[in-house]
């Protein structure tokens, strides 16, 4: 466990001072003890407060951890600090989801793919998936739709739109 935490160090410091990382390699280190890691990382940034990297470190490990609250409490608070920049939606809307926050989750979303992502597929993929958890078929179904009229090779939206057809009762339109 000693180890560990010199290696979290020594990752921490290399960050620190770096420009440009490959932070994947550092994140595997991280993971070996999430607690100590997000010890040493609060302890960063309040040394270096405007640094962002520690606050996304931060986050990181809250999802991590499965705090799914932390991570919502830390997107809000970054866009009360820097505005409402929509890739803060994208990630706060998916710890909303995970917390069955379905609605809060799609305000979110739509906050994202209006902001000029509207033939983004992953975002309108996973807001369609938020409808389905939230019972809204119809909504589901225009986002995938959406999806094949500007992706048409993409069969597996195909068969999500298929399902959500079938959830309906609409056993021919599903085909």
């Amino acid at each position: 466990l000693k180890e560990y935490k010199k290696a979290i160090d020594n990752a921490l410091v290399y960050l620190q001072k770096a420009e440009n990382v490959d932070e994947d390699e550092y994140n595997y280190i991280l993971k070996k003890d999430l607690d100590y890691a997000l010890l040493k990382i609060n302890s960063l940034h309040k040394t270096e407060p405007d640094n962002l990297k520690w606050r996304y470190l931060r986050i990181a490990v809250y999802n991590w951890k499965k705090e799914c609250s932390k991570v919502i409490d830390e997107y809000t608070n970054l866009m009360h600090e820097y505005g409402a920049i929509p890739v803060y939606y994208y990630y706060r809307s998916i710890s909303y989801a995970s917390l069955g926050a379905y609605e809060l989750a799609i305000a979110d979303m739509n906050k994202y793919i209006e902001a000029g992502n509207e033939l983004d597929i992953v975002a309108l993929t996973i807001r369609a998936g938020y409808y389905e958890s939230n019972n809204q078929y119809a909504e589901a179904i225009a986002d995938y739709s959406k999806i094949i009229d500007n992706s048409p090779m993409l069969s597996i939206i195909y068969r999500a739109r298929g399902w959500v057809y079938e959830c309906l009762g609409d056993y021919q339109s599903a085909l």
